[in-house]
């Protein structure tokens, strides 16, 4: 244990500082205590006794990412299903008169005595102006990914059609699957937005049943996973770019802001951006990092990546190995 520990351990150092645009891997083997590195082409015979090659972990530079079917077909189709089941649900709630919670504002009594303190402290009545704002900065975050990277490859000369291929699967699986999980807890919990604890609330989201959907904050969700997602990603692509803490900054910085604007504008209590936040996080990072040749080191056994589809009058056969 100690021993995978330490591997593990160094190679992800490796893997986020010293990732290079070539056409070589990178053979890392641990042995005897000691953590060796060599370099081959991908068509070179690695001559290893059978005990050493069982701890080869081959680390692919050309790109730090990589779609595999055996994973992306399954996590696409799970990313979809929870956001289309989602909206579907959402859709049937407003429009055909579902029921998955309490809609009705006169079964509600409202009182700021039943607010914890740290939410009765930053709640506010409703700003149209604010609240605009705040879709602005998150329609910008969420464009971003899109913008920026290719944008980096192109200024690299390292721009193909690859790239962001994957780069785009990995971003749509993220911002479907934060969306679908932000949207089915805003279905399931009734929570009163802040502003109407307030005399002039709207009365046109009380008509359109957007008044309970509080929890948690949809515009913090999917502006964190388009921070984190544009952060991690850069990151693995450019370890050593000093731009890199500028895109930290500035992405993060204008998550942040997206939140205590949803806060300022009074959609929101404190805890919904803070749970938005923690769900597009862990959204924005663990998918894409699903993605990588540490992930799939953990798992695969060999370097063959095989994908088989057969039919016969019996029956239909779909098998991944990787």
């Amino acid at each position: 244990m100690k021993k995978k520990i330490i591997i593990f351990t160094v190679l992800f150092q490796i893997v986020i500082i010293e990732l290079f645009a070539s056409q070589n891997m990178n053979l890392f083997i641990y042995d005897n205590s000691e953590l060796s590195a060599y370099s081959f082409k991908n068509q070179d015979k690695v001559n290893a006794s059978p005990m050493l090659k069982q701890k080869i972990i081959y680390i692919d530079e050309t790109n730090p990412f990589e779609l595999k079917p055996a994973l992306d077909i399954p996590l696409s189709v799970t990313a979809s299903a929870i956001a289309i089941s989602a909206g579907i649900a959402d859709l049937g709630e407003k429009k055909w008169g579902w029921s998955f919670k309490d809609n009705c504002l006169e079964n509600s009594e409202l009182s700021k005595s039943d607010i914890i303190l740290m939410d009765q402290i930053f709640m506010n009545d409703y700003n149209k102006a604010l609240s605009a704002t705040s879709t602005v900065t998150e329609a910008l975050l969420v464009a971003s990914p899109a913008i920026i990277l290719p944008a980096m490859y192109a200024k690299e000369n390292t721009f193909s059609w690859n790239e962001v291929t994957v780069d785009g699967t990995m971003y749509v699986q993220t911002m479907l699957t934060a969306w679908g999980i932000k949207e089915w807890i805003k279905l399931l919990v009734n929570r009163p937005r802040p502003y109407m604890y307030y005399d002039n609330y709207p009365v046109s989201k009380v008509e359109d049943g957007d008044w309970n959907d509080s929890f948690p904050s949809g515009h913090t969700t999917l502006s964190f996973a388009a921070a984190s997602f544009l952060t991690y990603t850069f990151f693995q692509y450019y370890p050593e770019s000093p731009g890199r803490f500028w895109i930290l900054g500035a992405s993060y910085g204008l998550a942040t802001t997206t939140a205590f604007l949803r806060m300022a504008s009074g959609n929101h209590f404190a805890t919904d951006v803070m749970t938005g936040a923690l769900i597009g996080t862990v959204c924005g990072i663990a998918i894409p990092f699903m993605h990588t040749q540490l992930f799939y080191s953990k798992f695969k056994k060999n370097q063959n990546n095989d994908f088989s589809f057969n039919i016969s009058p019996a029956c239909i056969a779909l098998s991944f190995r990787f």
